[in-house]
């Protein structure tokens, strides 16, 4: 077994409840520092769970005997310069999603990855998710024919009724808040994985929610995308954290030959001409370790928490050089630039009516 790689985590939210977890649990990573604002509530997050060191920037862990990595899980205000920074040391980076809160900062990142020849990974594990996975594995094995038709629909009452309430800047457009980054980002990568590069979008995005306190550039929490691919396939992305009821979802590909669709509970269903339709047995290959769930790892821990040891593995193969070619892949820097691409056009589109092209 080669030498876990040592890696510090940038953020004491998302970062502390999922990632300090997660990379333990993968076995191939230790945890030698955790980074936040607030040199104290940093120190008392890495005194629970048990890491060395409490930093307060990117470049004093950089100073840490051994680093190798960096997992930046800061609001995405921050991702620029933290990616940056890390490229240039010569570490290996994972970074959350969104990217970036513009096309011109996730340029900027990218070109830093690139010029020092370090992995940089975005964090989609959701692409990990066994049933999105084999859906994807569907889709590129032509067992739904040329897919035509792709509906994406998430409504759920989080930030009306959440389980806890958000952090301010989830709310502030400035720091990179807004649940079309926070959420749409993982639908719009899908999307790129299943179907290919984006065309056009047409989109509406919108702030429905009582803010809990006044900010200059509302985030959004609620939006409708139409899109077509270069492919031609065509379809909707409607999500929103701003409805009352239980959670609602529906995601579904429809091709030429067959339909499949991912139920309530997780379960990808498929139906061609003439047939019942019958669930889709997950690949063992892409079943998900079973992983212990930490107090206060939140609500959606449940499908974050497997798929992101998932995700850190194919990372860790990337940095020892010994990643093979198994699907799925994991979002590179590149990936997350395409994203940024398309999400920026949903936001001229908003502004200007207008269907808008995906560069």
């Amino acid at each position: 077994m080669p030498e876990p790689i040592r890696v510090a985590v940038v953020g004491t939210g998302f970062g502390a409840r999922i990632q300090v977890p997660g990379f333990r649990a993968s076995g191939r990573f230790e945890v030698v520092a955790l980074v936040g604002r607030d040199r104290a509530k940093t120190r008392a997050a890495a005194t629970r769970l048990g890491v060395e060191h409490a930093c307060s920037s990117v470049e004093e862990a950089l100073r840490v005997p051994g680093l190798e990595a960096i997992s930046i899980a800061t609001p995405p205000a921050a991702h620029a310069g933290a990616a940056v920074t890390t490229a240039r040391a010569g570490m290996h980076v994972l970074c959350e999603k969104p990217m970036a809160r513009t096309v011109a900062e996730a340029e900027l990142m990218a070109a830093a990855v690139s010029a020092a020849g370090v992995v940089g990974l975005i964090d989609h594990q959701l692409r990990f998710d066994p049933a999105r996975a084999t859906l994807a594995r569907l889709i590129a094995g032509g067992e739904l024919g040329v897919p035509r038709v792709a509906t994406v629909i998430a409504h759920m009452p989080h930030f009306i009724d959440p389980w806890r309430r958000p952090p301010a800047w989830w709310f502030d457009a400035d720091a990179g808040g807004g649940w079309l980054g926070a959420c749409g980002s993982h639908a719009l990568d899908a999307l790129r994985v299943w179907l290919g590069p984006f065309a056009a979008v047409a989109a509406q995005v919108d702030a429905f929610a009582r803010l809990p306190e006044a900010v200059a550039a509302p985030a959004d929490d609620t939006y409708s995308i139409a899109f077509r691919m270069r492919s031609g396939a065509q379809g909707i992305v409607q999500q929103s954290a701003a409805t009352w009821g239980p959670r609602f979802e529906a995601l579904r590909v429809a091709g030429s030959e067959a339909t499949a669709w991912i139920d309530g509970d997780g379960v990808l269903w498929r139906a061609g001409p003439r047939t019942e339709p019958e669930p889709v047995a997950i690949p063992n290959d892409l079943r998900l370790p079973a992983v212990a769930l930490p107090p206060g790892a939140g609500p959606f821990a449940i499908r974050e928490l497997p798929a992101f040891v998932r995700q850190v593995d194919r990372f860790a193969a990337l940095v020892r050089g010994t990643h093979d070619t198994a699907d799925p892949a994991p979002a590179t820097f590149a990936d997350g630039l395409a994203c940024q691409r398309v999400m920026d056009a949903v936001r001229m589109s908003a502004k200007s009516g207008a269907w808008v092209p995906v560069a």
